[in-house]
């Protein structure tokens, strides 16, 4: 439940512009989702796209070519997999 409420969390401040609040939530959801979940999926996704959007492209890309390995991306579904694909900098 507190990894979904931190998606949420994200979300919202990435919207208002907080992206290291937003980067902070995402990759605290990203550690407490199950490993290789579509909610783990959206964290890797929020928390690359906040880095990228933050100035840390570099950092951002390497995040989701990580979460994209076969071993870290078995159980993602394919609408999770293709948001990986097309974050902004991939």
């Amino acid at each position: 439940v507190r990894a979904q409420l931190l998606l949420g969390k994200a979300q919202i401040a990435a919207s208002m512009g907080k992206l290291s609040e937003a980067t902070q939530a995402a990759d605290e959801a990203a550690t407490l989702a199950p490993p290789g979940s579509d909610m783990w999926g959206e964290a890797q996704r929020l928390l690359a796209a906040s880095l990228i959007e933050s100035g840390r492209a570099a950092d951002g890309d390497a995040r989701g070519v990580w979460a994209l390995r076969p071993e870290n991306s078995q159980g993602l579904s394919p609408p999770i997999r293709a948001t990986l694909l097309s974050t902004p900098g991939r």
